[in-house]
């Protein structure tokens, strides 16, 4: 999983580890965060609130890799900028790396500390305060 360049930003004493990738990272078991939270949503009688329980619950325990590193690695993540979920992604980002690696896989561009869709109707997330690095 690891190049050097990772490796060195694993071991550094950081707050955050979050990683952003453009593909799927070959050893690493992701969750398909839109099909999983979609199949909540049309098996439940959803409410607002039970989406943030139902992401702690989905990614409440960590993988480990082959180098010996706990993981959390998602992607399809879109869903998570519905309005109507009421998701702040920012400190959805800081919750889940403060004890763990999250690997996020994206089409989103992540330039000058924000992370954003340059065609998606103004989504940008601030990531400012947060420790992180593209593969």
């Amino acid at each position: 999983m690891t190049t050097r360049k990772l490796q060195q930003y694993l071991d550094a004493p950081t707050r955050n580890k979050i990683v952003f990738c453009r593909a799927l990272v070959p050893g690493l078991s992701f969750i398909d965060i839109g099909k999983e939270l979609s199949k909540f949503i049309q098996q439940s009688d959803f409410a607002v609130y039970d989406a943030p329980a139902f992401l702690q619950q989905l990614l409440g325990n960590a993988q480990r890799s082959e180098d010996g590193h706990q993981y959390i690695a998602i992607n399809n993540i879109g869903i998570l900028f519905e309005p109507e979920l009421k998701i702040n992604f920012q400190i959805f980002l800081d919750e889940f790396s403060v004890n763990n690696l999250l690997v996020v896989c994206s089409d989103a561009i992540v330039k000058n500390d924000k992370f954003y869709y340059p065609d998606d109707n103004g989504i940008i997330v601030n990531l400012q305060g947060l420790s992180f690095n593209i593969i």
